[in-house]
């Protein structure tokens, strides 16, 4: 994960409410008669009256998307497990993969909210500055309102998976997930 690609893509997720989502597409793919794209779904989505707007029902489509968590390709059996969440949640949907090793390529980009709001909140009470404002500063975020959508997204599927408690600080299960990521930051600060 590199911070200085500040020309792209600057790893802020598509704003979106991740356990409302998943709820809303386990109901769209428990029906059984439905098709398994997003269009399908974004129709469903307004169609069944969840959102109004077609923007809104696109932004639904962000974590399901391949590239994300690519939910598509699973079955109902592996989407109530993941709708559950917790540790087991993000088992399954990291595909049976207990370690999560961001890359260059912007894929899993709620993984990384989730790496960023959990260091950025740790740093923040170590530096007496805001996890906003250090995302900002440090080039992953352009602007405050960026800044903001990347941690409510964070925040929303670190708790869900319980890698990020109830004050957007790492649990054992962040610490288990990102353990290589901590070591690859602990070699560079050599």
């Amino acid at each position: 994960m590199n911070n200085s690609d500040v020309d792209g893509c600057k790893w802020v997720p598509t704003g979106h409410p991740f356990p409302e989502v998943l709820k809303h597409y386990l109901n769209y793919r428990s029906a059984g008669t439905a098709e398994l794209g997003t269009i399908d779904f974004q129709e469903w989505l307004i169609r069944s009256k969840v959102v109004s707007s077609p923007n809104t029902a696109r932004s639904y489509c962000f974590p399901i998307r391949e590239g994300e968590f690519d939910l598509v390709t699973l079955p109902v059996t592996a989407l109530k497990v993941i709708a559950a969440g917790g540790w087991e949640g993000l088992l399954e949907v990291n595909r049976g993969r207990d370690f999560f090793l961001p890359g260059d390529d912007h894929r899993q980009v709620c993984l990384v909210a989730v790496w960023l709001v959990g260091h950025f909140h740790e740093e923040s009470h170590r530096l007496g500055k805001t996890a906003e404002a250090l995302l900002i500063a440090r080039g992953f975020a352009g602007t405050p309102n960026s800044a903001q959508t990347l941690l409510s997204v964070g925040k929303a599927v670190g708790r869900h998976f319980q890698l990020l408690d109830k004050n957007s600080l790492p649990t054992k299960y962040f610490e288990l997930l990102f353990r290589y990521v901590r070591k690859c930051i602990a070699l560079g600060n050599r």
